[in-house]
């Protein structure tokens, strides 16, 4: 069995209960970041034992959520909580057509994954949406939001792969970069 078949049997085994509790740990931490709470962020709707962020972006007045453009492109596209959503082809909500927000209009990026390492690498779906993105240089914080028995030793990283600033568990926040500390002051 391949490492992401692996990490997602053991992400969708976790008990309903440490599922939900476990979100609302992760949303507590991400409303201790300055930065996450006053700038725009890109979130998600949780699919395929994802943690929930639903309690955050209830919260937050300046979300976005990504929208799957074709089996290559994604955007993201504003959403408040009421707003009308619709359920894409991978049986994830997001938001109805509407104007696009470009990665440049962000500050975070609360994105979802498989597995993450100690050194920010992080594992997706296997479709690179992510990637492909926010490939370019100049790009908002990428903070990975994940369960802890998401965290593996170490993960190969190939030249496109968007590495993350910081990720967030349960435990708390983790750091790889000057500018996922940064979030935390």
């Amino acid at each position: 069995m391949s490492l992401r078949k692996t990490l997602r049997a053991r992400r969708r085994a976790l008990p309903e209960a440490d599922q939900s509790r476990h979100a609302v740990l992760v949303c507590r931490h991400l409303f201790r970041s300055a930065l996450v709470l006053r700038g725009r962020v890109a979130a998600y709707a949780a699919f395929d034992g994802e943690l929930d962020l639903w309690p955050f972006i209830a919260r937050h007045p300046r979300i976005v959520l990504p929208v799957i453009l074709s089996a290559t492109r994604m955007t993201f596209r504003p959403h408040r909580v009421g707003d009308a959503l619709r359920t894409n082809r991978f049986g994830i909500v997001e938001p109805l057509p509407g104007r696009p927000v470009g990665p440049l209009a962000l500050d975070a990026v609360l994105t979802p994954l498989v597995g993450f390492s100690e050194d920010g690498s992080r594992l997706g779906m296997g479709a690179g949406y992510y990637d492909r993105r926010f490939a370019a240089r100049k790009r908002p914080a990428m903070i990975g939001i994940a369960h802890e028995l998401q965290r593996v030793d170490t993960l190969p990283r190939r030249e496109w792969d968007v590495p993350l600033d910081a990720v967030v568990t349960e435990r708390g926040w983790r750091c790889f970069t000057a500018r996922g500390r940064s979030m935390l002051l």
